[in-house]
């Protein structure tokens, strides 16, 4: 495991990333609404752009060759839950020199949106509601949303602040993901349209999730979140890949992706430092390392 980079201040939550076809590397700021990009041939950081009214963002997902759509919102704190109406999916297109921001949508009825992915090159996405427990499709073409995929496995538990329905991804015809306070893996086969054609699954579960990756394997590797962890799932049997909740390697690891020119040999992984949650009693800046 070894350090890309980390900023310098306790409390920077690095929340997700995607990686660009010339390696670096955007970054999701859950703390501040910011998108960075990350070099990790220099291991330099760059501000991309700050969002307005928004308190942070969550899921990113490329939709085409460098444009990226993102979730926009202000986030719940300790103090106050999310706030509902405040949600909105931008569109970021990195092939310009300058690039360019435009507002795709607001999901008004959403509560807490989180984890993207894209399911088609027609600009189809799925988008979890953390705090709905429901995943939205949304057509980034046309601004068209509803909700494709909901299950009792993506609800929040009855406590407060709880997080459902975390990330999620498409293998093979079936949509997966992570929900948090239930610490379910889940999947469910979908159609072309991303929805359900079969029944839900629970493919592992008894550990923290928070955002993956798959593998060229088709192996999920899953940030464990609160448990400073990247967990690989074979078989329904859970085997820890790096970090622990008694060292800073992976404090906080929120998400995880493979490098995009090393044939998958590289996992990065972000983290927000132990935010909530300290190691051995204390916080760290978030940070993005790899595991090779």
């Amino acid at each position: 495991v070894s350090l890309v980079y980390q900023f310098a201040t306790n409390g920077s939550w690095i929340e997700n990333l995607a990686v660009r076809s010339n390696g670096k590397i955007v970054i999701t700021r859950a703390d501040v609404p910011e998108l960075w990009s990350i070099d990790p041939s220099d291991d330099s950081a760059s501000l991309i752009h700050t969002f307005p009214n928004a308190t942070g963002i969550q899921g990113i997902t490329e939709i085409q060759h460098d444009v990226f759509a993102i979730a926009v919102g202000i986030l719940p704190t300790a103090n106050a839950a999310a706030s509902p109406g405040s949600w909105v999916i931008w569109k970021v297109d990195l092939n310009p020199r300058t690039p360019t921001f435009t507002v795709i949508t607001a999901i008004p009825e959403a509560l807490f949106l989180n984890g993207l992915t894209t399911v088609n090159n027609h600009g189809l996405v799925l988008i979890t509601d953390s705090y709905k427990g429901v995943i939205w499709r949304l057509d980034t073409n046309t601004a068209a949303y509803s909700i494709a995929l909901s299950d009792s496995t993506m609800l929040p538990l009855p406590l407060p602040n709880q997080l459902g329905v975390n990330g999620v991804k498409l293998l093979n015809g079936y949509a997966y993901y992570t929900s948090t306070s239930q610490q379910k893996f889940c999947r469910v086969r979908i159609n072309s349209e991303a929805n359900a054609t079969g029944s839900y699954e629970v493919v592992a579960s008894g550990f923290g999730q928070d955002d993956f990756a798959f593998a060229l394997s088709s192996k999920p590797y899953i940030a464990t979140h609160p448990q400073d962890s990247v967990v690989k799932v074979v078989g329904g049997q859970v085997f820890t890949i790096a970090g622990s909740n008694t060292t800073w390697t992976l404090a906080g690891s929120t998400s995880a992706q493979f490098g995009y020119t090393d044939a998958g040999t590289v996992l990065y992984v972000t983290t927000n430092g132990g935010v909530g949650f300290p190691v051995l009693g204390r916080l760290e800046p978030g940070k993005i390392v790899k595991i090779s």
